[in-house]
């Protein structure tokens, strides 16, 4: 069983001003006063600041500083932290011989940058062209599976 200590959000928590989602989002947050909830700001975070750090434990403006990590909404490479970042959602787009495709949301790890996907339905993807010195791992049926393979 995992046991997290922190959760840290890395941007466009909420799409949208307070509504129902905020209140369940609240309630479900008070469930785990043992687990410290953060968030760096993303460009879709329009509830306002004073409003999101009554809730969460800590909001960064722009990143935040892990060690080995630097977390962040924008992918932001460092020289000297691995960066763990969101904002592109990124998705694989696969091809079959009669027109079908599907299209597949994917981790995307660089030397210096891991862009994660996007984990929820209402957020849109980004179809990229990964290098061939990227490791991607594409998410189906509720497995992450070697795309590189």
């Amino acid at each position: 069983m995992t046991r997290p200590e922190k959760v840290v959000f890395l941007g466009d928590l909420f799409h949208s001003s307070e509504n129902s989602d905020w209140k369940e989002f609240e309630t479900f947050i008070a469930t785990f006063p043992q687990i410290s909830f953060e968030l760096v700001l993303g460009n879709h975070d329009i509830i306002p600041a004073v409003k999101l750090s009554d809730v969460l434990d800590q909001v960064f403006e722009s990143a935040k500083i892990l060690p080995p990590f630097i977390l962040s909404h924008y992918p932001s490479p460092h020289e000297e932290y691995y960066n763990l970042c969101g904002h592109i959602h990124p998705a694989v787009k696969l091809k079959g011989k009669a027109r079908q495709s599907v299209l597949l949301p994917c981790f995307i790890f660089s030397i210096s940058t891991c862009i994660l996907p996007a984990f929820g339905t209402f957020t849109g993807t980004q179809i990229v062209k990964p290098k061939s010195t990227d490791d991607v791992f594409i998410i189906a049926e509720g497995q992450v599976i070697n795309f590189n393979q």
